[in-house]
């Protein structure tokens, strides 16, 4: 008999999503009631997550989102009223309320936390107490960027057993080339502390970086040559704050990528227009002049004008990266690739023991 699963992390933007959906596919290939559950979201007012939908539709379950979701705040505003309003036994019993009633259905509850384990809802319970309360063993996700992730991950070990908590083992997710040996090391380490690593998924950029199309609509950008290009996907981003000199060095070295520049810079935009980019977008509702225009029509180069300064841009854009939409292709690729990757069969046998 299964239980409870809780996807955790030390950090967001580990890949969490991407486990639990490859999880949650192979999981129903095998007949398994499986149902996903999120106790806490956080999203910025007026945009819309559908990574709940997703993880819905590809179970299989016709629960409804506040069901999976019972903690969902939208906008700053909200989480300040929120944190005004509900004590930590009040998070507590909502998590709980809803979690006994999943459980009872489903022969597992995939929980996938919402940053770090370390991180306290509404600043009132860390999120290691509430995946310990709902009687859940842990997968931690890994994304390794530096030298330090390792030391993250055994620090989640350690904390997890001063608190009680087992941990299934860990996955290695978004892998540059680089970091391979590395991994490879920390994998030997946790092997000699009796922790098992139940997959290493290399770095896929069709996986983290949305297209063209979606990245207009997470800027409410306006497009104003290149509609009929909008559906590529970009490896790069290039902030165009330099001098002529060093930016043509830099766009000639960056294959594949997005320019984030000012509309009145047009040096910098013709530049970038001889090189390999895949769409400029112009900050501060600038527009530039019809010759720029008409040379990004020419080369078949988008440009999208937005109301941000550089940093918001930057921000919302790194924000839009990992996330899924329905329909999206790169679902099909997760479940293509990342299921290759990790060890499904071992993760089931350790969910089922005792």
């Amino acid at each position: 008999m299964m239980r409870t699963l809780y996807i955790a992390s030390m950090e967001r933007s580990s890949g969490k999503t991407t486990i639990a959906l490859a999880l949650i596919s192979e999981l129903v290939k095998r007949g398994v009631r499986v149902v996903p559950y999120r106790p806490f979201m956080y999203v910025s007012s007026g945009t819309r997550d559908e990574t709940l939908e997703i993880m819905l539709e590809l179970s299989g379950s016709k629960e409804p989102l506040e069901k999976i979701c019972p903690i969902k705040i939208e906008g700053w505003a909200v989480y300040v009223d929120m944190m005004r309003k509900m004590t930590r036994s009040d998070i507590l019993e909502t998590v709980l309320s809803n979690w006994r009633d999943l459980k009872s259905r489903y022969d597992l509850v995939l929980t996938v936390g919402y940053k770090s384990l370390t991180h306290r809802i509404l600043g009132k319970i860390m999120e290691i107490d509430i995946a310990r309360e709902i009687d859940s063993k842990a997968l931690i996700v890994s994304r390794p960027g530096s030298e330090d992730a390792i030391g993250d991950v055994l620090a989640a070990i350690e904390l997890a057993k001063a608190r009680d908590l087992e941990i299934i083992g860990v996955i290695f997710n978004c892998v540059r080339p680089w970091m391979r040996s590395v991994v490879d090391e920390w994998c030997r380490m946790l092997k000699e502390e009796n922790v098992d690593v139940l997959g290493v998924v290399d770095e896929y950029l069709d996986l983290l970086n949305p297209s063209i199309r979606e990245l207009v609509e997470e800027l409410q950008g306006k497009v104003i040559v290149g509609h009929d290009k909008l559906d590529q996907t970009y490896e790069h981003i290039l902030v165009g704050a330099m001098t002529p000199d060093a930016a043509l060095r830099y766009m000639r070295s960056v294959p594949n990528k997005i320019v984030i520049t000012g509309g009145d810079r047009a040096d910098i935009i013709m530049l970038a227009l001889e090189t390999d980019t895949r769409a400029i977008i112009l900050t501060g509702g600038i527009m530039p002049s019809p010759r720029v225009i008409a040379r990004a029509e020419e080369r078949g180069v988008p440009l999208i004008l937005v109301n941000y300064d550089t940093y918001t841009t930057i921000s919302k854009i790194m924000s839009a990266s990992g996330k899924y939409r329905k329909g999206d292709k790169r679902i099909n690729i997760v479940l293509e690739r990342v299921t290759k990757s990790i060890d499904v069969e071992k993760i089931i046998k350790k969910i089922e023991e005792k």
